[in-house]
C-alpha cells in the first residue's frame, strides 16, 4: 500500500546558515545584468549589451535580470574595456552564475559540435594567452577549465580542470575561482572541488578587455556561449570558503520555489524556472499538484496547498 504524507518535518539544528563576510571588500567589478551590463561596483567598468545578447529571466524567474548568449549561430558577446581596476597582479577572485542551455558549440579543435562544445564563462584574451574560464560536458559530468597562457611556453602557464558528476544542462550553477601567484581554487555551488599548484602570469591578460560569452582578440568569434549569465563579481583579494558559500546562497533567503506541475521533488521540471528547492529556499507546492520525494531533500520551510508524498528512502528536512 502506498503511504501519502501531507508534510513531514525534521529540524536542522544550526544557529545560522550565513556566516559573516564582507562581500564588498575589494570588489572591482560587479555585473547584475539587471537591464544592462553596467558595473555596479562604482568603478565604471561598463559596456552596453553588445552583438545582440539579450536579457532573460534570472535564477529567481525575475524578467530581464540576466544575460543570454545564443551560441554558435549567433555569436553574441559582451566586451568590457580594460581599466586600472581590471589589472590583476597577485590575487584575483571571481564569482558568478551560469546556465548552459545547449551543449552545441565548438569542440577543442574549433569545429562545430552538436553536443560537446566549450562554453566560455569569462576571458581576458582567449585560451591561448591571457586568462580564461570555460565549461564543457564530459560524459556524465561537468568540467570547469581555468587556464593562463596555455600555449605560450615562454611564459608561466597552466590549465586546470575540475569535474563534478551530474547533469548541469539548463540548471543555474554557481562557479567560483580564487587565484594567487601559486595557488588556484575552484568552487562549484559554494563548495571547494579543486585545489591546484600553479604559476600565474597576468602580463598579457592585464592588457586585454574582459569578455563575456566568447573569447576575444584575434580569436574573436571562437567558442560562443550557449547559455545565460548572472551576478558576475571580480575581486582583488582571495575570497574565503565562507565568502563563496555566502555568494552562492545570496538572494535565496526570501525566495520561494513554486511547483508548476506534479512530479518528483528531485526533478527540475516540477519547479518554476527549473529550481530544485534547497535548504535556503521556501517551497510552495501549489493546489492540484502531487510532489513525491524518494531521497533526502531539503527546504527552508514548506507551504503546502497540494500533496506531498514521501516514498521509501525519502525524507524532507527544513531549517525552521
Amino acid at each position: 500500500m502506498k503511504k501519502y504524507l501531507y508534510f513531514i518535518l525534521f529540524s536542522i539544528l544550526t544557529p545560522s546558515i550565513y556566516a559573516q563576510s564582507n562581500l564588498s571588500d575589494k570588489l572591482v567589478a560587479y555585473y547584475t545584468f539587471d537591464g544592462n551590463s553596467n558595473d555596479q561596483s562604482g568603478n565604471n567598468n561598463n559596456n552596453a549589451i553588445a552583438n545582440s545578447a539579450i536579457l532573460t529571466n534570472n535564477r529567481f524567474c525575475e524578467a530581464n535580470k540576466a544575460l543570454r548568449f545564443r551560441g554558435y549561430f549567433n555569436r553574441d558577446r559582451t566586451d568590457i574595456p580594460n581599466s586600472s581596476s581590471l589589472i590583476f597582479n597577485d590575487t584575483l577572485s571571481f564569482s558568478g552564475f551560469f546556465k548552459i542551455n545547449n551543449w552545441e558549440g565548438m569542440d577543442n579543435n574549433g569545429n562545430y559540435s552538436s553536443n560537446n562544445g566549450f562554453h566560455p564563462i569569462f576571458a581576458k584574451s582567449h585560451d591561448r594567452s591571457g586568462l580564461w574560464c570555460s565549461v564543457i560536458k564530459k560524459a556524465d559530468s561537468l568540467a570547469i577549465y581555468v587556464g593562463n597562457n596555455r600555449f605560450d611556453s615562454s611564459l608561466p602557464n597552466f590549465q586546470v580542470v575540475a569535474t563534478q558528476y551530474g547533469d548541469f544542462l539548463q540548471q543555474w550553477t554557481h562557479v567560483g575561482i580564487v587565484l594567487s601567484k601559486t595557488r588556484l581554487k575552484i568552487y562549484l555551488n559554494g563548495l571547494l572541488i579543486k585545489t591546484a599548484t600553479i604559476s600565474l602570469d597576468m602580463g598579457i591578460a592585464n592588457t586585454k578587455p574582459l569578455h563575456f560569452g566568447m573569447y576575444g582578440d584575434t580569436w574573436s568569434g571562437w567558442y560562443p556561449l550557449n547559455g545565460d549569465l548572472d551576478e558576475f563579481r571580480f575581486y582583488k583579494r582571495l575570497l574565503t570558503d565562507i565568502d563563496m558559500t555566502n555568494l552562492y546562497k545570496e538572494g535565496e533567503r526570501n525566495s520561494i520555489v513554486k511547483s508548476i506541475q506534479s512530479g518528483r521533488w528531485e526533478d527540475s521540471t516540477t519547479w518554476e524556472c527549473g529550481r530544485i528547492p534547497k535548504v535556503t529556499n521556501q517551497t510552495l507546492i501549489q493546489s492540484g499538484h502531487l510532489v513525491n520525494i524518494s531521497s533526502p531533500s531539503f527546504t527552508k520551510n514548506l507551504i503546502l496547498n497540494g500533496v506531498l508524498e514521501i516514498k521509501n528512502g525519502g525524507n524532507l528536512k527544513t531549517n525552521e
